[in-house]
């Protein structure tokens, strides 16, 4: 069985959000904290826009591909994740 698309989507921006709260990671991404909550839930069926997702993976310091994809490495320098 697959995930949906949007649930590895919200996956994946759980992992950027890491144990940072809500509010901090969507000032981090200069987002409302209230959009950034409905993007990270589960089973989300809202999705952020092209735009959103490559400006969450710059800010992130995250490889464009993996944030859109899942594909590749999950950041730009994986020596940053150790």
């Amino acid at each position: 069985m697959t995930s949906h698309p949007n649930e590895d989507l919200a996956a994946r921006l759980r992992l950027l959000q890491g144990k940072k709260s809500l509010r901090v990671f969507a000032i981090l991404i200069d987002e409302p904290p209230s959009s950034v909550s409905v993007w990270v839930k589960k089973r989300g069926s809202v999705v952020p826009g092209l735009f959103t997702l490559i400006k969450i993976a710059d800010r992130c310091q995250a490889e464009r591909l993996w944030v859109l994809t899942g594909e590749g490495p999950e950041f730009k320098d994986e020596s940053k994740t150790a």
